[in-house]
């Protein structure tokens, strides 16, 4: 729902209605069933403030809008990056089809994707970080030039004995 949509909205919003400026669908602002929606959950805006259907309310600010809004973003404000964060985790966006039941992550390899939402995502244990067990294992891989043997079967019953 939008009510008095003020300057710094009206012009992220607007940008909507072109196709060569890239905002984000996936992690953003995106209309469903004639609402706005960020994630499963409807926004109000209110001149520039962003107001959560269940009634959280942040400051649009320039930087927040940005976050909300564009794919590529690169300069924020860290209590901007905070609220984004805290819009991120109650609208459940990172989910699958904004889903909070499912339990599997929305991903891509986008910028914004790999830049703000995952480490986001690490940060809140939402997201595991998956490191090379091999490296970090104190096993030692040992080569030797002999040849392999193979050893065949005819039957089941005969590896058996």
């Amino acid at each position: 729902m939008v009510e008095a949509v003020g300057v710094i909205a009206h012009k992220y919003l607007g940008n909507y209605a072109y196709k060569n400026i890239k905002t984000d669908k996936s992690f953003g602002i995106r209309i469903k069933d004639a609402a706005i929606v960020i994630g499963d959950t409807r926004i109000l805006i209110m001149n520039n403030n962003v107001i959560l259907e269940y009634g959280s309310r942040y400051t649009g600010t320039e930087d927040l809008w940005e976050l909300l809004s564009l794919e590529n973003r690169t300069n924020y404000f860290a209590e901007d990056m905070r609220v984004y964060q805290n819009i991120l985790l109650r609208t459940h966006v990172y989910r699958k089809n904004n889903d909070p039941s499912n339990k599997c992550i929305k991903s891509n390899a986008g910028y914004k994707y790999n830049t703000i939402i995952k480490p986001i995502l690490q940060k809140n244990n939402i997201l595991k970080t998956v490191t090379n067990e091999a490296e970090d294992s104190e096993l030692e891989k040992i080569y030797i030039n002999t040849a392999v043997e193979y050893v065949y079967w005819n039957s089941l019953d005969e590896l058996l004995e």
